[in-house]
């Protein structure tokens, strides 16, 4: 990760589970050259880890915010920058571990 990188923690809320989001969410990272990961919480939210250029995470964030489509609807995007607490949320990842973006499995807690 370069120093020009920004790393930004995504908590997504809504009817997004079941419905093809982590893998809509993965071809927006794609598309914006983001690595990273998405996926599914017990809770039904989604969390997002994105890193890449800042003005590409911003874009991204756009978009990964769709009201009603292909049966997604998104109610709130909660955004965290702070990198500890980043690092606290991914436990047993590391940033430095994602050289690209991934659909990871559902996380318990």
């Amino acid at each position: 990760m370069s120093s020009n990188d920004a790393v930004v923690f995504f908590i997504v809320h809504g009817a997004i589970q079941n419905v093809g989001y982590r893998s809509f969410v993965a071809s927006i990272a794609k598309k914006y050259s983001l690595s990273g990961m998405v996926r599914n919480v017990y809770d039904g939210s989604v969390e997002i880890l994105a890193v890449g250029n800042k003005k590409s995470i911003e874009s991204f964030s756009k978009e990964i915010n769709i009201q009603t489509k292909f049966g997604i609807a998104v109610f709130a995007i909660e955004s965290h920058y702070e990198k500890d607490w980043i690092k606290k949320m991914l436990y047993p990842f590391m940033i430095e571990d994602f050289k690209r973006f991934t659909i990871e499995k559902t996380k318990v807690v």
